[in-house]
């Protein structure tokens, strides 16, 4: 998962994510029609609230943190996947 997500821009190579990281993301989500271009900051916020969740359950960037952050993300409130 974390390779998919650094090949996109999502995660840099310390499992750390950043503000442009997650532009990165809630870009890539609007371009392939996955969220409506209108709820860009509902994303963007959902994303950021993901980042902290899965930083105060792991306490430093892992390969378990990256899980969690998409477990969050895909927890369905913004963000469909099939």
């Amino acid at each position: 998962l974390h390779c998919k997500f650094k090949y996109y821009n999502f995660v840099d190579d310390k499992y750390n994510i950043k503000d442009y990281h997650i532009r990165n993301l809630a870009d890539f989500l609007i371009n392939y029609n996955v969220v409506p271009a209108n709820k860009r900051r509902n994303v963007e916020a959902h994303l950021k609230s993901c980042v902290t969740k899965s930083i105060k359950k792991h306490r430093t960037p892992s390969c378990d943190s990256i899980f969690s952050y998409y477990t969050c993300i895909s927890d369905e409130k913004l963000i469909y996947f099939n």
